[in-house]
């Protein structure tokens, strides 16, 4: 028998969006701030140049597998479906496209939630750490 957890709408809900859009040069950043007991989770993250980027790059720290790093050579926008991305417990999660170059100006937009250390979610359904048998 499957199961749906109740609450997995409630989270789905409350997903947010962050969005950094700095001036020509600068690199992106969205950090996901630290929260005691709770683990974030990146969904999508999206981004832009406004023109072609010199050393163009999208680097994610802070997750349970380790940091992301690509490298960007076109102005995008790039979407960068997760399927979702864990953070480490109690850890904040940054995301950063680097700085474009002279005159080019990026943008980073991160969809994320966070939940309760002992909740996890794996694809569109909170599921418990430990299994559980129906019936």
């Amino acid at each position: 028998m499957n199961w749906v957890d109740p609450v997995a709408a409630h989270y789905r809900r409350v997903a947010q969006t962050s969005v950094h859009a700095p001036s020509a040069n600068t690199p992106a950043v969205v950090t996901l701030a630290a929260r005691p007991g709770f683990r974030h989770y990146l969904l999508l993250v999206a981004w832009s140049y406004n023109a072609e980027p010199t050393n163009g790059a999208l680097t994610i720290t802070g997750l349970h597998a380790g940091t992301f790093a690509i490298d960007i050579t076109t102005e995008g926008p790039g979407p960068l479906w997760l399927p979702p991305a864990a953070g480490l417990i109690s850890t904040a999660v940054v995301v950063t496209l680097a700085a474009g170059g002279a005159g080019v100006t990026g943008k980073v937009n991160v969809l994320h939630l966070a939940l309760p250390a002992h909740r996890v979610l794996d694809g569109q359904f909170l599921v418990p750490e430990e299994p559980v048998t129906n019936g």
